[in-house]
């Protein structure tokens, strides 16, 4: 599993559809957590769900809550990598080598694969994952391209994860 925590789209040097997509063709599956959580929530989210490796933006808020997150994990043994989110040069420049997608990937990417995984708000209880297959993410991406103009398409994260299948 691959956490992802970043504060604001606008804050991010690549962007949270292009970071999910590719973790996706990979076969890794991402779960992007909202940082309104707090510290023992992250820690419970990313230990409920196997979450082993990180991706957070460099705004020190988050970097302070997921470096918190870590410690409370350490304690127990659990062990979490946290990585800066990539730039856009990381992924795109001249001298980065394309490599084939089926020698990166680790594992089948298909239709009935776990796509990204939402959690809730956490207002009554700890924050609970929701996981999201392939076939239904597609579904309610067309879904909603039917019934919204493009101008009308909400602006929160969850809607930047429809439509990235290859």
């Amino acid at each position: 599993m691959l956490g992802i925590m970043q504060v604001k789209l606008s804050r991010t040097p690549v962007g949270c559809p292009v970071l999910k997509a590719n973790c996706r063709q990979t076969g890794c599956t991402p779960f992007p957590v909202s940082t309104r959580n707090s510290v023992v929530a992250v820690a419970h989210l990313y230990r409920m769900m196997d979450v082993h490796q990180v991706f957070v933006s460099d705004d020190p808020a988050m970097q302070s809550l997921n470096r918190q997150a870590i410690e409370i994990l350490a304690k127990d043994g659990y062990l979490l990598e946290a990585y800066p989110i990539p730039q856009f040069d990381d992924l795109y420049s001249a001298e980065v080598a394309c490599i084939p997608i089926d020698e990166v990937r680790i594992r089948p990417y298909t239709a009935d694969s776990v796509a990204v995984i939402f959690h809730s708000s956490g207002t009554s209880a700890f924050p609970k994952p929701i996981k999201v297959l392939d076939r239904n993410l597609r579904a309610w991406g067309v879904a909603m391209c039917k019934r919204t103009t493009p101008l009308t398409y909400p602006s929160y994260d969850h809607r930047s994860s429809v439509n990235n299948h290859p």
